[in-house]
């Protein structure tokens, strides 16, 4: 069938010459395509699509259109049932939008499986320019880059985890890096996945990816919804030479979200609950190559408290829950004298977290049972223990704890000081071993001990122990700072013995 009649559309003439079947044959697959041929530009364009009922593997196009790629095994058996066609053979460029019958699944590492349908999926193939001489380094980015805007795909489709509908994205593109070992640069295969979905329970999440669910009443985290973004990035390339050549992958991904998380704990009794403006974050990095260090699952919920504590407000703390594969870690298996470093790997358990000087201190919530009252949980004790590590590998000295007690019990007192002598005191540093912090929100007090000798002059002090008390009356609170401010801000009592 030949048709001659010009058209004019926006100012040019496109001649419309003939419609025609023909065969596109890739992988030793052939389907047929209706196409029109149709001159535009002085260009020749043809247009079309598929034949119903037609059957082509995904994996059979790509590797055609784009040799370069390095396809995952996980599409190997897609199937393209709905296929439209813009060919421009001249300029060497190739365009297909395809729909795909049936769902590619990919098992997470350590993770769920992820079954992506009502799949959608676009390639674009330009034949790229040659790149210039250069150095490898440079002629590896060049070849990426060039690949980048030349060879283009991407997918689109729902997948359903959690008890929610993802919707997601995939895009393909082409990365210049290189290996470690490796004396030049290579151009890698990269697919990057990003999906989101909305209104997702916290104990799905948990029970998905296996983890301990003893905890999930104790600190409010069974009513926890959340609006999760998932993110994954693989990429693929080939390393070594002839004959022991290996094909590498490398994947990592997130699950992040942010959230007011009510613990339903009371830091003061009778007021209110401690609640968080959190963030969830779940983590995993893995790799084909051999020998290559594997990264454990991480999962956590943490952020800063929201919560004021009546009297307490200059006390900066953050909170953070880690999910574990297994039961909580008991009090029986932890040593004495634990440093900060592992209580803050502990899983299964709230961890707090404050800053003070140069130190990071953690603490574990614990709520323990008053002897008096040994079956009424609303009189149990609740403590912050603390234990220490430093921030940036300086040591405080005694005068930046003592500084910063004054500053809670009165905030406009930024930079205290001890008289002489005191002040050659102050300056000795502490020592980590020898240095304790305890919150007793019960009591409503804050301790900290230093258990240690120093000589001052004719003096000699010995296990220093500072304290605040934050009580609950807010005219006697009032009262003692007005005192403090019309005193020498420069004399504080120490208790030693």
């Amino acid at each position: 069938m030949t048709s001659n009649v010009p058209r004019k559309i926006e100012g040019r003439t496109t001649s419309i010459s003939f419609g025609l079947v023909t065969e596109l044959t890739v992988a030793d697959e052939t389907v047929n395509l209706i196409l029109e041929k149709i001159q535009d530009r002085n260009a020749t364009v043809y247009r079309g699509g598929m034949i119903a009922g037609q059957r082509l593997l995904v994996v059979a196009l790509l590797e055609e259109l784009i040799p370069e790629l390095e396809a995952p095994e996980s599409i190997r058996n897609l199937a393209i049932t709905q296929l439209a066609v813009e060919m421009k053979p001249e300029k060497g460029a190739f365009a297909f939008d395809a729909a795909i019958e049936n769902a590619w699944s990919i098992t997470l590492d350590s993770g769920p499986t992820i079954s992506i349908d009502r799949l959608a999926l676009s390639v674009l193939s330009i034949k790229p320019p040659q790149p210039q001489e250069t150095s490898p380094n440079q002629l590896a980015q060049q070849r990426a880059n060039a690949l980048s805007q030349q060879r283009k795909v991407a997918f689109e489709g729902l997948f359903q985890l959690f008890g929610g509908e993802f919707s997601v994205n995939v895009v393909h593109q082409f990365s210049s890096f290189q290996p470690q070992g490796q004396p030049n640069p290579i151009v890698a295969s990269q697919w990057q996945f990003s999906a989101i979905a909305e209104n997702i329970s916290i104990t799905e999440i948990i029970k998905a990816f296996g983890f301990s669910q003893d905890q999930l009443n104790k600190f409010g985290l069974s009513d926890l919804r959340v609006s999760l973004a998932f993110a994954l990035d693989q990429k693929r390339y080939k390393e070594g030479t002839a004959p022991h050549i290996r094909q590498i992958t490398e994947s990592v991904y997130t699950f992040k979200g942010k959230l007011l998380w009510d613990t339903g704990i009371e830091l003061v009794p009778n007021e209110e609950t401690l609640k968080i403006e959190a963030a969830i974050d779940i983590f995993k990095a893995s790799s084909t190559r051999p020998g290559s260090q594997q990264s454990v699952l991480r999962g956590q919920i943490g952020g800063t408290v929201q919560a004021s504590i009546p009297f307490f407000e200059t006390l900066k703390l953050s909170v953070v829950y880690a999910f574990s594969r297994t039961s909580q870690t008991s009090q029986a298996q932890i040593p004495q004298g634990s440093r900060s470093q592992p209580l803050a790997r502990r899983t299964g358990e709230l961890i707090f977290h404050l800053q003070v000087s140069s130190l990071l201190l953690s603490a574990v919530y614990t709520s323990t049972p008053d002897p008096r009252f040994p079956n009424d949980s609303t009189k149990n004790r609740k403590i912050l223990r603390f234990s220490v590590s430093l921030v940036d590998g300086k040591n405080p000295t005694v005068g930046d704890l003592i500084a910063y007690v004054v500053s809670l019990y009165d905030p406009s007192i930024p930079d205290f000081e001890l008289d002489p002598p005191w002040d050659e005191f102050a300056k000795q540093e502490i020592g980590l071993d020898r240095f304790s912090l305890e919150v007793d929100l019960t009591q409503k007090t804050l301790t900290i001990s230093y258990k240690e000798t120093f000589d001052v002059l004719i003096a000699r002090v010995s296990n220093i122990g500072l304290s605040y008390q934050f009580g609950t009356d807010p005219s006697r609170a009032t009262q003692q700072r007005q005192q403090a401010r019309t005193a020498s801000n420069k004399k504080l009592p120490l208790r030693s013995t």
